[in-house]
């Protein structure tokens, strides 16, 4: 009988056990691919988020783009917001949260903004398209304010990366830039070579000086004394410098309207573009410098005493604007900002202010440093002329002026070949035209992105022909080239580049 039972045990125990029944897990976006020991393969879900990274090497790149070529690019709708947070995180890039709920958050924002590359119904791409007036810094315009458009935030999914989908979602972008009646679009702050390999061309727009903060002082008490004759350096401000206050915006806009040398690539501010920043709260401190010691002045009139206003984000100067009748507070604004920055541990102070403003000086003689154009060979500014009629219409009456200032006669015919199309670009007295068809007899050739650093000044005539990027048909091209496209130093400001 034992015998029997110990048999019977021994059977059981020899049996295979009973399989467990697996739950089905749906990977979300941007967490890992849970892995399983069955042996059963489940497809995975359409509905999932995003699928299973690829693998590197030969084969991941021929899937990627097996699935590039399923993508579709479309405007954002309102629906599409839930995943981007998700692609952001998985993309490792993007905007912050606090900037993204800022972009939301703004009255004027639209869904269609946004352009996306989806398979199926997931987003694995995003680009987004806003718009400003660009001051293009030329008195002999018309109107010297452009339409350019800004692209942000292109982000790709890993997976989806050098498979072409940067492109698509960049020559959407142009083309629809181009509809929206802006012949300019920039960038800042982007991997370059998916702009680079699309025509874009680098575009210097980086003006700053560094020195360090209780240098900085020094050098201001020095300066102020000797302008002044104060006895030891030391003068009484006649600036009251404190924070600004909200019920000053109105003061703001007034100084930012007014300044003056306002350089090429200023940004115009109406009063919802203020509200706008200030909402965003891209930076740490704004301080403004009022007329006159004493201002025992109600808070509802503060705005019209304001001289000048300084926008500090950590150690960095964003922006510094004074009123022209009142030079001395950019100098009594930079030593708050110096001060409160030695408090606060910053031992180095960087300025952003376009190339002709009068403090750079100051900070090469406290012991700094200037940084213009690009910085260690990194490119923080691209740019592209999509639409080389428009431009060319809109910088008509400039280049007639340039061309009447130099005494050749009007009008002035020139072939132009861009990347194998012909173009007849002819200046008249009162403008300019461009064309595409058959060229003249003196010509000029080039790519889309020398042609826009031309058109901008941002283009050494004479060492893009000995680099063969200009092809030129003679002589005479090349001193028209001089008269019509001289160049010309530019200066983005970065605030609206500041991430809330």
């Amino acid at each position: 009988m034992g015998s029997a039972s110990t048999a019977t045990a021994r059977r059981r125990s020899t049996r295979s056990p009973r399989k467990e029944k697996r739950r089905r897990v749906v990977p979300s976006l941007g967490s890992p691919i849970p892995v399983t020991a069955t042996r059963r393969r489940t497809p995975a879900p359409r509905s999932a988020a995003i699928e299973a990274p690829a693998i590197v090497g030969p084969k991941a790149s021929l899937t990627s783009l097996a699935r590039a070529a399923e993508l579709n690019i479309a405007a954002a709708k309102a629906g599409d917001h839930v995943q981007l947070p998700l692609l952001w995180t998985a993309a490792a890039a993007g905007p912050s949260v606090a900037e993204y709920q800022a972009n939301i958050d703004d009255p004027d924002y639209l869904p269609s903004q946004r352009l996306l590359a989806k398979r199926g119904n997931t987003v694995v791409g995003h680009a987004q398209l806003d718009a400003a007036p660009l001051f293009m810094g030329d008195s002999a315009l018309a109107d010297p304010w452009l339409k350019v458009a800004r692209i942000r935030h292109l982000v790709v999914l890993p997976e989806f990366r050098g498979a072409g989908v940067e492109g698509r979602i960049l020559q959407a972008a142009e083309e629809r830039v181009r509809a929206e009646g802006s012949p300019l679009v920039i960038a800042r702050d982007v991997a370059p070579e998916n702009f680079l390999a699309r025509g874009w061309a680098p575009f210097s727009a980086l003006s700053a000086s560094m020195a360090k903060a209780r240098d900085l002082l020094a050098a201001l008490v020095s300066s102020r004394g000797a302008a002044t004759g104060g006895v030891n350096g030391v003068v009484p401000p006649s600036y009251q410098v404190r924070l600004w206050r909200h019920v000053e915006l109105d003061g703001l806009v007034r100084l930012h309207s007014i300044a003056a040398p306002r350089p090429a690539g200023a940004i115009q501010r109406d009063r919802a573009a203020w509200r706008r920043l200030i909402q965003r709260h891209a930076y740490d401190r704004i301080y403004v410098a009022l007329e006159g010691r004493d201002c025992r002045v109600d808070s509802l009139q503060a705005s019209d005493h304001l001289a000048g206003y300084a926008v500090v984000s950590r150690q960095r100067i964003v922006e510094l604007v004074a009123d022209p009748r009142h030079p001395d507070a950019q100098r009594q604004l930079l030593a708050r900002a110096c001060g409160d920055a030695v408090e606060l541990g910053w031992h180095e102070v960087r300025l952003d202010a376009a190339p002709a403003d009068p403090l750079h000086p100051l900070f090469l003689e406290a012991g700094g440093k200037g940084i213009f154009g690009p910085r260690d060979g990194a490119i923080a500014c691209l740019a592209k002329i999509v639409d080389f009629p428009a431009m060319i219409s809109f910088l008509g009456t400039a280049l007639a002026a340039r061309l009447h200032a130099a005494r050749v006669p009007a009008p002035c015919r020139l072939g132009v070949e861009i990347g194998g199309i012909s173009h007849s670009l002819e200046v008249t007295r009162s403008g300019a035209a461009m064309t595409t068809g058959r060229a003249p007899r003196t010509w000029f050739s080039t790519s889309e992105a020398t042609f826009t650093r031309l058109v901008l000044g941002q283009l050494a005539i004479d060492a893009a022909i000995e680099r063969q990027e200009l092809c030129v048909s003679g002589p005479l091209v090349r001193r028209l080239l001089a008269v019509l496209f001289p160049r010309q130093a530019w200066w983005l400001p970065p605030w609206e580049d500041l991430e809330a």
